[in-house]
């Protein structure tokens, strides 16, 4: 698998560019995009699957959608795999519910019998 790091967005004009060069494509996959990045567990580690020709963009996208604030993500040294982080410290707290975490402040969901 090839190493995309070279198509992070890291710089203000970079980001410009990507925005001129792709904004139409952008607008079209945004949705879909963060509608996938939404849908995976916390803290899970998921590889970024697509063709070498599209790794640009889709390397690009996901970097628009985080700069935008659409999605919370991190990325893998060589950015093909991500995993969905919390937002807000309210989605955090929702995880830790849900997996059983505990610390002070927060209650445990009741469990099923």
């Amino acid at each position: 698998m090839s190493d995309r790091v070279r198509y992070l967005l890291r710089y203000p004009d970079e980001v410009e560019y990507f925005r001129l060069r792709y904004g139409n494509d952008v607008e079209r996959n945004a949705r879909a995009f963060t509608d996938w990045v939404k849908s995976l567990e916390f803290f899970v580690w998921t590889p970024v699957i697509c063709r070498p020709e599209h790794e640009e963009f889709i390397t690009g996208l996901l970097c628009i959608l985080y700069i935008d604030g659409h999605i919370n993500i991190s990325l893998d040294n060589s950015a093909t795999s991500l995993r969905n982080e919390p937002g807000t410290p309210e989605e955090l707290l929702g995880w830790m519910k849900r997996t059983g975490w505990y610390a002070p402040g927060i209650k445990r969901a009741k469990r099923k019998k």
